[in-house]
């Protein structure tokens, strides 16, 4: 990639639900690392919205889908909320959205600009309330599990894939799973997400590096995240 800036990252974080007990305002962490990396390193063109519902959700990846980015070399949709049966999006209303509606938009024939160029997009959502009972929480914090709470409010859930090439879905965890964070510190992925490539984006190309997320967020905690992709080259940030 050599266009400057790289492309546009949209970022969708919902903290402040109508119903307050879901609540999730320790993604503020993982909001202030993300815009760090993506606009500081990355040299992507970083836009932020909190708390929308489903509707809202859907109609920024329509407006996204509609500009022209033609002079970029790669898009990045990053959302953050709880997560429904079916790989859905809950909204702060309790209302969901798919995401391969989300990410639809951004099928060439409905975003030509963006044809040919990488698709990447990063979910934080729980896909299940299954917890990995054969990963071992790590060692020596006895405070670890204060704060511990994941992003589900969901049974059991689907798997989903890009249906067109160039797309590259990164998600916290596997289907049927839930996805952990912490008051403190944010979620498990996101931390891995952002510390993994700031170090290692100069040296690896992406799908690499998703693989020392993967490990990362294993050693940590109860929880491996997943990666589906119809990438075509090597994407090297």
């Amino acid at each position: 990639m050599d266009s400057l800036p790289r492309g546009y990252c949209l970022i969708i974080n919902n903290m402040s639900f109508e119903d307050k007990k879901l609540n999730r305002h320790c993604a503020i962490h993982d909001e202030q690392n993300l815009r760090a990396l993506f606009e500081n390193d990355l040299h992507f063109q970083v836009h932020i919205v909190n708390d929308l519902q489903n509707f809202q959700m859907e109609d920024i990846c329509t407006e996204y889908s509609k500009k022209d980015h033609s002079k970029f070399d790669a898009f990045v949709c990053i959302v953050m909320s709880h997560g429904d049966t079916g790989d859905k999006i809950i909204g702060v209303k309790g209302r969901t959205i798919g995401i391969e509606q989300l990410m639809s938009k951004f099928k060439a024939k409905n975003c030509p600009s963006l044809a040919h160029k990488p698709k990447m997009f990063f979910i934080q959502a729980c896909r299940g309330l299954a917890q990995d009972k054969f990963l071992t929480q790590s060692k020596g914090d006895n405070d670890y599990d204060a704060g511990l709470t994941s992003d589900s409010t969901l049974a059991r859930c689907s798997s989903i894939l890009p249906q067109e090439s160039d797309f590259l879905l990164g998600y916290a965890t596997v289907p049927g799973y839930v996805a952990y964070k912490q008051s403190n510190y944010g979620s498990f992925y996101m931390q891995a997400l952002t510390d993994i490539i700031k170090r290692h984006h100069r040296r690896y190309h992406l799908e690499e590096m998703l693989v020392e997320v993967n490990n990362s967020v294993s050693e940590k905690c109860n929880q491996v995240s997943a990666k589906h992709s119809t990438l075509r080259g090597k994407v090297f940030l």
